[in-house]
């Protein structure tokens, strides 16, 4: 059928006549039947059939099919509102209030109400929802139309939730609870009001009562029937899966994700689409694959912007993401535009309940600010702990390294072994199955290795291998003096810096120094170190030796297999190298890409330079000296 409903409704309002009246009713009578099947059926492609509508139907002038003219609105209010087209929907519902108070009908007056109220919250008026609903539920109580009443209740308690007033949305909910029990034609309605019940609850941290609430829910939920039953129900899995994994209930809630996927296949709608993909995204970063899962959430937040409710979900979900992922900078900035989006509309909003007289909530009346946001305040605190913790750790990290820095550009050019050795290592811990935040610790204590360095003379740095005794033990000290420069932390990656620092040098026969410890003695940690740094050594060289190629240092490795290396970390480096070698041919750049021109890599071209400048100065007097020498 298609837009051929809407063009002949269309011609036949140009007509004119008793003949054409008949014409244009029957039209209409076939648009709404078009619109109410495509509503339920949902598709997002089947907006401009909607869209038209909305611009033919102003065209019918006073009272004429009033009744239709309001139906065909409402299933365009629906329809737009669950396709996320907010703005539309707002035209749809401006159209309806004008025909509703032509009509003079209560009903429909409510009906506007409602509507109204559901489509300004989603856009993020919450204020004005709220008194639309306010005057719905006194014009249902007013027609004795209970069916409407609980229906108003819950859409209230969503704009409430909105609003960060989740302990003034339970009310609502409870209240609907009970009236929806009362009578049989309004049993279908407890599912919903239990679903939104198990919402407030997940937002306020009470996570068992908004479990056993969801499972009641879903206890009672009937098979969907359309577009609109399907994505409630997808709305429903998605709180499921959100209290699941706050209880570690890892498995249901895997259970629960392909169900959410499922239903919001079945609405065909833009809303459950979103739903369905935030879902997944968290699932996976609970139970799988955190990058992707993160990526799929700061992909639904861009979808979401203009959509306040959707929006507000995909921002608390990120918050949570970033939190799981170990990243609490990013999850406070998250929680800090959730919580001055809530209290932006929070306290409009409390006012407008207040200043009506429909709704009451008890003795109490309405609860503080940090009732309601105590979870979520509670929160930031924590993550503004870990990000300021985080801070000062990453504060020592670079000083240690500007330390390690200075010790490595005195024997190596770039004063980037450290940095290369780190990428090198987390590569191969990544090979060997270690998850990211394992593989992300071992990179940065991996680049202070030879901070020891630091306390060894340049004379003995720059001899050749022909050391003699003394120096040869001063040299061994380096892994001694880094130890104890990285000792008495209680930062993970420092206690492992410490342990890599001290162990990089020993073998797995235990011929190496300085404890002579052997095979799985030895630090998993520092084994991957030891192979990363014999082979960035061999391939860079030295003052006092020339640089390898990668295929003599890597047949070097191998030779020392089962001697100098862990022999299936040795199997797993030259394999992981080859590989490397065959996605990026030039294996430095890879290893190099990311340290950029941040504060530490223009320290190093300092520090470089300055040492460059030394060395030479050194060089030039030794070599005055010992023409001096050979003039005597």
């Amino acid at each position: 059928m298609g837009l051929g409903n809407v063009e002949r409704l269309d011609q036949l309002l140009q007509s004119k006549g008793a003949a054409h009246e008949r014409e244009a009713k029957l039209a209409l009578s076939r648009l709404l039947a078009d619109l109410k099947e495509r509503r339920e059926r949902g598709s997002p492609i089947s907006r401009d059939l909607f869209t038209s509508a909305l611009r033919t139907l102003p065209k019918i002038k006073g009272a004429l099919h009033l009744e239709l003219r309001m139906d065909c609105l409402k299933q365009c209010v629906q329809y737009l509102y669950a396709n996320g087209f907010g703005e539309d929907a707002l035209r749809a519902v401006n159209q309806l209030q004008a025909l509703s108070r032509l009509s003079q009908s209560k009903n429909w007056i409510r009906i506007y109400e409602n509507v109204a109220g559901i489509v300004q919250a989603d856009l993020g008026n919450v204020p004005d929802a709220v008194l639309h609903y306010c005057e719905s539920i006194e014009l249902a109580k007013q027609t004795q139309n209970v069916f409407a009443e609980i229906c108003t209740l819950i859409n209230l308690g969503v704009a409430l939730n909105y609003a960060g007033l989740y302990r003034e949305a339970i009310p609502c909910f409870r209240r609907a609870e009970l009236l929806s029990e009362s009578r049989p034609d309004t049993r279908v309605l407890e599912p919903t009001a239990a679903a939104n019940i198990a919402q407030s609850y997940l937002y306020l941290g009470g996570f068992q009562r908004g479990f056993q609430a969801i499972e009641r829910c879903l206890m009672k939920s009937r098979v969907p029937h359309d577009a609109e039953s399907a994505l409630a129900r997808a709305i429903r899995e998605s709180t499921f899966v959100q209290l699941a994994l706050e209880l570690g209930r890892f498995g249901d809630a895997r259970e629960h994700t392909a169900l959410a996927r499922k239903f919001a296949d079945q609405s065909r709608t833009a809303r459950g689409s979103l739903v369905a993909d935030v879902t997944t995204a968290l699932c996976e970063i609970y139970c799988g694959d955190v990058s992707n899962g993160i990526a799929a959430l700061e992909s639904a937040l861009e979808r979401s912007v203009d959509n306040n409710s959707s929006y507000i979900d995909a921002l608390t979900l990120l918050a949570k993401a970033y939190d799981q992922a170990n990243r609490p900078a990013d999850a406070l900035e998250c929680l800090r535009k959730l919580l001055r989006r809530i209290r932006d509309i929070r306290e409009k909003s409390a006012l407008a309940l207040l200043a009506s007289s429909k709704i009451t909530f008890g003795e109490n009346g309405l609860e503080a600010e940090h009732s309601d946001l105590g979870a979520l305040q509670q929160k930031e605190a924590t993550l503004r702990a870990r990000v300021a913790e985080d801070e000062l750790l990453s504060a020592q990290i670079e000083m240690l390294e500007r330390l390690t820095v200075t010790a490595e550009a005195k024997d190596e050019a770039s004063g980037q072994h450290g940095y290369r050795v780190g990428k090198l290592t987390a590569f191969l811990a990544r090979e060997r199955g270690f998850d990211s935040d394992a593989c992300f610790m071992f990179e940065i204590a991996a680049r202070l290795h030879d901070i020891g360095k630091i306390g060894v003379p340049d004379r003995i740095l720059f001899t050749s291998d022909e050391l003699k005794s003394a120096q040869r033990n001063f040299m061994f000290a380096h892994t001694t003096i880094g130890a104890e420069i990285l000792s008495k932390s209680n930062k993970a990656q420092l206690r492992i810096a410490e342990e890599i620092a001290h162990y990089h040098h020993e073998w797995w026969n235990g011929t190496g120094y300085p404890s002579k410890l052997s095979g799985q003695r030895i630090p998993v940690h520092a084994r991957m170190v030891a192979l990363a740094d014999v082979f960035d050594a061999l391939t860079h060289g030295r003052p006092y030796a020339e640089a390898w190629s990668v295929d003599d240092a890597l047949a070097e490795i191998a030779a020392r297999r089962g001697q100098h290396f862990d022999p299936e970390l040795t199997d797993c480096f030259l394999s992981l190298i080859n590989r490397l070698r065959a996605e990026s041919p030039d294996l430095d750049a890879r290893l190099q890409a990311s340290i950029g021109e941040s504060g530490l890599a223009l320290a190093r071209s300092k520090i470089q330079r300055v040492l460059s400048a030394a060395r030479e100065k050194v060089r030039c007097e030794t070599a005055a000296q010992e023409a001096v020498g050979h003039e005597e």
